[in-house]
């Protein structure tokens, strides 16, 4: 399809969709003489449940409950590596990596990338990030050189843990 037919096509389709706006919403329609489908296209976008209600809570307080509540509970089975870690033994280890950062200068709001596979490694430094409240940029590994050099420079990244 050459890219004048595209569009066309696009705005073909585009009026077909703003024409469903004039069906109210219980209007149905036969589709394939199998499904039948109610259009709700009244809005630009989709407003999803609102129940359950947004936690108030940062992601190292909800880890903080957890740990206290799943005390003693596996957490992270490390097949490579031949671990099982408990709650507390994550957070015990986030611990540790988050008092290496303070005294390596590290502060509230600092950018901080990880760039690792998934790996207890990865998960580790992420939580004790999250405990003195550096924020975590997340770095595909799979990113070429210069992938790389672009999110490093475009989210302003302090520090790298490779």
């Amino acid at each position: 399809m050459r890219p004048t037919q595209l569009f066309r096509h696009s705005i073909s389709n585009l009026e077909a969709l703003t024409s469903l706006k004039s069906y109210s919403t219980t209007s149905t329609a036969t589709v394939s003489n199998k499904t039948t489908y109610q259009p709700k296209l009244q809005f630009a976008h989709v407003k999803g449940t609102t129940q359950p209600a947004l936690m108030q809570k940062t992601i190292g307080q909800d880890f903080l409950e957890q740990v206290n509540r799943l005390r003693g509970t596996t957490y992270l089975i490390d097949h490579q590596e031949g671990e099982k870690l408990n709650w507390e033994e994550v957070n015990y280890r986030a611990e540790l990596f988050a008092k290496g950062l303070l005294k390596l200068g590290y502060k509230k709001g600092d950018r901080f990338t990880i760039w690792m596979p998934n790996c207890m490694e990865w998960l580790i430094a992420f939580y004790g990030c999250v405990k003195i409240g550096v924020i975590v940029v997340n770095l595909n590994p799979a990113f070429r050189h210069y992938e790389i050099v672009h999110t490093l420079n475009k989210r302003n990244v302090d520090y790298a843990l490779l």
